[in-house]
């Protein structure tokens, strides 16, 4: 300890006596160990730590499958052959399954909520099977859970709520239960309230029994998200072959409705975190280039400082230092380097954590477990000793072993480095320009993909539109009379307000990730099967909603006023419905039928429907996402009663939200009102995912692109200072200054071609793992390998030009003067 002590002692005076090259490598790694901190932290809080569940390998997520798909890529709503569960099918499979402890049904939607001193408000809610919260092994902390006989239509106004629901809405009440919750008008009473962090589904506020009796839907029609625990012992495997059984059994059974249709199950883990585990797994790879670049930039800098004190450690060799004793003091002054650049590196890693955070915009799932706990200490820990490991070693190796003959020979500080000395100095800056030529690269394809991404058309016009999301009590707006009286007379007194220009109503926003789908036949063309739900997207709208949306009129007409209850049922169709039902021919006044009732909040009757009219196309999933065969119903002609408001704007709609708050609440006070967004931040969100992944990896791209182009000019200049003597020599004997410019630039510019091609090589092999992530671009595209070489080889060039100045300044004298 003592000799530790003494070491540590002259490694800080080693540091004050050159704050500059020593404060430019704490800082290099402090860069590299606080981006490889801030993302292991995203990682370690979404990816590697288990749900907050007990037991929670054992907790799956159950779908039904299409057997004629084999792409389960994804495990969402979008997955193209994945479907949430039928209601009946639910039944089926809950009570003949001997595979799971318990499995649990799940909807989820807004509601309208009111509690006492309170204002009408809506409120995402899910209406939950009674054994929910026993399947996932979550207790209240006030109250109790659901009894099965609460499960019953009629024996089910009761609610569950959230610690954050019962916080704001009865502050903390300890007597809350027993509590009045009128949600949709009616009243249920509080019997539980759940602990502080419990939300699941995300955002959810409060569960109530879900009361769905077993004839609700068809066995065609998909909502029901199911999950399930397994019993102990049972794989995952195991129980997908004795449930894929069962799914035979059942289409037997119902071979209408059920025709190669399977079970599928994930644990709920991968389901939760899968869409972005991903791009996660990517950008720590990234994060963990960045810190390879940072350590090679650092042994080259230790390496410099090692040559300039090659007379000193002979010295102390002379005098019976042995190798072991010198490699001690390199590595603890090594040490010291690597203690300061990893404390920085961890205040850096807690800003770039909340940056990270801020530019995920909501799109990270299990965001609240994110933060710098023991798991990312230890790694922080970890990765600040391999960084000093790989940093310093090498340099203290090559130091600590000087050849005492040429260094006395020599005579003072005139000598250079060594050959293995420079080698091992160029070898680090082509391994740096070869990883940043690969990130580079990665961060273009990327950027090229986004870009392809925002200019999608997405088929409507963002631009000036305000949507507000809106649900009426269900008691007060119980037929179709109630609501289009409703809907009328807020549409009408909306566009009344100044600056609106146009208003309407949807069921389902675009870019919202929620749809309603159905399986239609079509008159005159080949019919569909009546278990394809995803034959087409139903949404129900109000006939101001395409002039609000920009959505333009391809054939025929749009709804209007007189397409109410009494009128003929009609429908609207989207081109791509027109093109795939009957291609080659007009839609207009053929028919269309519905194949399975898509909703229990508002009922659409059976029979065929006339289409009058087709608009464009709208990407409803997403802008990466096919259109899909669209079509529109009159909310004037159904009960729906809760959607958005959509509302186009002369001026910034952001200016009139409260004015469009007030004539909602004058028109019924009773009306809840949610979430008030532009169209333009709903389409900003939709894309936040790839802008996420995006940004930082070239943000990544461009630290490895600055921290690999210093690397090249250290190099060089540091071998031009090593040279001086050979170039005055040079120099005197009758070379030029621009053969001498040439000689510097020539060497710099091979050793920047080198790690070039080495990198453009790892990047023809590696960028193909990035397919995945990538809309419209090629892993391969040659614009962007091309484009990417050519700028760092004119930024190797530039590197090199200063230092080749410099060479051209040697004074011819001084090699003479030696001689």
């Amino acid at each position: 300890m003592k000799a530790f002590l003494q070491d540590l002692r002259y490694g800080v005076r080693m540091f004050l006596a050159v704050p500059t090259i020593y404060g430019a490598a704490a800082l290099s790694l402090a860069l590299g160990i606080g981006a490889n901190i801030a993302i292991f932290s995203v990682v370690n809080g979404v990816l590697l730590r288990p749900l907050p569940y007990p037991a929670p390998d054992r907790l799956v997520a159950v779908w039904e499958r299409d057997l004629k798909s084999s792409d389960f890529s994804r495990v969402d709503d979008l997955a193209p052959g994945l479907r949430p569960m039928a209601v009946p099918n639910f039944f089926d499979y809950r009570e003949q399954n001997k595979v799971f402890d318990g499995i649990v049904g799940m909807s989820t939607g807004n509601a309208t909520v009111s509690v006492a001193g309170h204002d009408t408000t809506k409120v995402f809610g899910s209406g939950v099977f009674a054994n929910f919260f026993e399947t996932l092994g979550v207790r209240p902390i006030l109250g109790r859970t659901f009894r099965p006989e609460e499960e019953q239509a009629g024996h089910n106004k009761v609610v569950v709520i959230s610690y954050g629901l019962w916080e704001e809405a009865y502050g903390k009440d300890p007597k809350v239960l027993g509590k009045k919750f009128i949600m949709e008008g009616m009243e249920h009473t509080v019997v539980g309230v759940m602990p502080p962090g419990f939300e699941f589904p995300k955002d959810v506020r409060f569960w109530h029994p879900t009361g769905f009796p077993r004839d609700m839907t068809p066995r065609n029609f998909n909502f029901i998200r199911a999950i399930a625990r397994l019993k102990p012992g049972i794989s995952i495997e195991a129980a997908q072959a004795q449930l894929s059984t069962m799914a035979r059994r059942f289409e037997q059974a119902y071979p209408e409705e059920l025709k190669n249709r399977g079970i599928y199950i994930v644990p709920l883990a991968d389901q939760i975190v899968g869409p972005i585990r991903p791009r996660l797994i990517l950008l720590l790879g990234v994060a963990g280039l960045v810190l390879l670049i940072v350590c090679g930039n650092v042994s080259n800098l230790l390496l410099a400082r090692g040559t300039s004190r090659r007379r000193e450690i002979a010295i102390r060799t002379a005098l019976g230092a042995g190798r072991r004793r010198l490699m001690r003091q390199l590595l603890t002054e090594s040490l010291l380097l690597i203690a300061i650049g990893g404390g920085l590196g961890l205040l850096l890693a807690s800003w770039g954590m909340r940056f990270t955070l801020r530019l995920a915009s909501g799109q990270i799932p299990r965001i609240e477990s994110i933060a710098i706990d023991p798991m990312v200490l230890a790694f922080s820990l970890l990765v600040t000793l391999i960084a000093g490991l790989i940093a310093g070693l090498f340099p203290a190796l090559q130091t600590a072993r000087p050849d005492l003959t040429q260094v006395f020979n020599e005579g003072g500080d005139r000598g250079s480095a060594g050959i293995g000395t420079r080698r091992l100095g160029r070898l680090l800056v082509v391994l740096q320009l070869a990883m940043a030529m690969l990130l580079v690269c990665g961060a273009g394809l990327l950027v090229k993909s986004f870009l392809r991404l925002k200019a999608v058309d997405p088929g409507f016009i963002p631009d000036k539109v305000l949507t507000v999301e809106i649900t009426t009590p269900a008691v007060k707006y119980d037929n179709i009379q109630k609501t289009s009286t409703f809907f009328k007379d807020m549409t009408r007194r909306i566009e009344a307000l100044p600056g609106v220009r146009s208003a309407g109503f949807t069921f389902f926003l675009p870019m919202s990730g929620q749809s309603a789908t159905s399986a239609v036949q079509a008159e005159g063309a080949p019919q569909l099967s009546s278990n394809d739900t995803k034959a087409a997207v139903v949404q129900v709208v109000t006939p101001g909603f395409f002039p609000s949306m920009g959505v333009p009129l391809r054939q025929g007409r749009l709804f209007t006023d007189r397409d109410d209850a009494k009128a003929p049922q009609v429908v609207i169709l989207n081109e791509e419905a027109a093109r795939r039902f009957w291609p080659g021919k007009s839609p207009l006044d053929r028919k269309v039928k519905f194949l399975a009732d898509f909703g229990p909040a508002g009922k659409i009757e059976e029979g065929s429907r006339p289409v009058v009219g087709v608009v464009g196309d709208i990407r409803h999933y997403g802008l990466d996402q096919d259109v899909e065969p669209e079509i529109y119903y009159p909310n004037y002609q159904c009960t729906w009663r809760w959607g958005s408001l959509v509302v186009r704007t002369t001026g910034d709609p952001l200016l009139l939200v409260q004015s469009i708050r007030r004539e909602l609440r004058n028109i019924d006070p009773d009306l809840a009102v949610g979430k008030v967004r532009t169209l333009e931040q709903i389409l900003s969100d939709s894309v936040a995912k790839p802008l996420f992944t995006t940004t930082l990896m070239l943000i990544f791209a461009l630290i490895a692109l600055a921290v690999a182009s210093i690397g090249v000019y250290g190099t060089v200049a540091y071998s031009v200072g090593q040279r001086t003597h050979e170039l005055s020599v040079r120099m005197a004997v009758g070379a030029g200054r621009r053969e001498v410019f040439r000689l510097v630039l020539r060497e710099g510019v091979l050793l920047g071609l080198t790690g070039l091609v080495t990198g453009l090589i790892g990047a023809l092999v590696l960028t193909r793992l990035m397919k995945s992530l990538l809309f419209d671009v090629s892993p391969l595209d040659p614009s962007i390998f091309v484009s990417v070489f050519l700028v760092l080889i004119v930024l190797v060039a530039f590197a090199c030009f200063l230092p080749a100045r410099r060479a051209t300044r040697v004074d011819p004298l001084d090699g003479l003067r030696y001689e």
